[in-house]
């Protein structure tokens, strides 16, 4: 079974820990970089109170049936109560594309166009809302090729381009990162191009990291993205990363220390080190706060910070094996405690966690679940 894209990429960041983050080389003269101590906090004893500290706004968990099942679902942007979700369980055959209203669960539009059609999508990598508009953009890596739909599945357009491996959204505009090439063996930089509202090429900004290849010759990419009120952020290691104009800047930097982790070379160092170094698997930040959650010494922990000044509000931690079914922050459904992992979406005063479908079926009893979405707002 293929894994989904974050997945891939939360991976990514585990091995391919690269000695960029604080010692990039962006210049950050122009603006004070904000810093969390996450090593200061590493082995924190478990604090705060999460049923006052994370405040569950609402609760999106869509009717399993059979054309409705869906697997590992991925935010695709949100406008006021309506969630765009794409569905990334790529072990499937289909592709779907849906909006809901989250104050209420109604379905709004569900579409699927998979297919060898030039108005079909035969493998959709990433799908997005698309900025000011109700229709859908997705980048089609196998067509090498960006496609427009309205909201509820009629197409539009597309636009080929066989340059990017992922497409984010960036203000009125895109973001889309370069591919690495089969078949080259060195060290490439990963290059950011950017497009107009139109995907016109407007220009190119060059990152300072580096895509690069284990001694097996698997290639990894050693940045996780996310998205944020419109804006594209990407996490290397220590560091969280923003395009501000034509510039890549550092938005925030996490102190891990003398734990910080060093560049793995082979699958088998990560493997039998990892539990040595502090690696942060997911760093999501809005306007307020910031969600960190990481592993080290056999512990995973899932921490919040306000971002202004970088104080800790809440940490949970729990065994880490590498599949834990434990993770995540904790979340009230229907009056009962479970556990959510943040997605890689947030805006100004939200963020969003993805509760699977095992913790629902025990939440609601009824064993044929889809994962639901919860929209939290952080209380401090």
């Amino acid at each position: 079974m293929k894994t989904s894209r974050n997945t891939l990429l939360l991976l990514s960041v585990a091995i391919a820990l690269t000695a960029t983050g604080c010692s990039s080389n962006r210049n950050d003269e122009t603006h004070q970089l904000q810093t969390i101590d996450v090593i200061g906090n590493a082995n924190h004893p478990d604090t705060g109170n999460a049923s006052e500290i994370i405040e569950t706004v609402a609760v999106l968990n869509p009717t399993a049936t059979d054309s409705t099942l869906i697997g590992y679902c991925e935010i695709s942007g949100t406008a006021g109560d309506t969630i765009y979700l794409r569905d990334s369980n790529f072990s499937r055959t289909s592709n779907m594309m849906m909006t809901f209203d989250i104050s209420n669960g109604t379905c709004l539009s569900v579409f699927d166009r998979t297919g060898q059609g030039p108005e079909e999508y035969i493998a959709p990598w990433t799908a997005w809302k698309t900025p000011g508009k109700a229709d859908w953009t997705i980048y089609d890596q196998r067509a090498y090729k960006i496609m427009n739909y309205t909201y509820d599945g009629h197409y539009i357009g597309s636009v080929s381009n066989d340059s990017i491996s992922e497409l984010l959204p960036n203000g009125n505009g895109w973001v889309g990162m370069n591919k690495w090439m089969a078949g080259n063996n060195d060290d490439i930089e990963i290059i950011l191009y950017q497009y107009d509202t139109d995907l016109n090429f407007i220009g190119e900004i060059a990152t300072g990291i580096d895509y690069y290849l284990l001694e097996n010759g698997s290639i990894h990419i050693p940045m996780s993205l996310t998205c944020v009120n419109g804006k594209p952020y990407f996490q290397d290691n220590d560091t969280l990363y923003t395009v501000n104009g034509k510039e890549f800047e550092r938005a925030i930097a996490f102190n891990t220390g003398d734990r910080r982790a060093p560049r793995f070379q082979k699958w088998e160092e990560y493997y039998n080190q990892r539990t040595n170094y502090l690696l942060i698997f997911s760093a999501i930040a809005n306007a307020k706060h910031v969600l960190v959650s990481y592993s080290l010494d056999g512990k995973e922990y899932s921490q919040i910070y306000r971002r202004s000044d970088g104080q800790l509000l809440f940490s949970r931690s729990s065994d880490y094996n590498g599949q834990n079914p434990d993770r995540g922050y904790p979340v009230m459904i229907d009056g009962k405690e479970t556990l959510g992992f943040p997605q890689d979406y947030a805006d100004d005063d939200y963020f969003y966690l993805m509760v699977d479908a095992g913790k629902m079926a025990e939440v609601t009893g009824d064993e044929d679940c889809n994962p639901a979405f919860v929209k939290i707002k952080i209380n401090d």
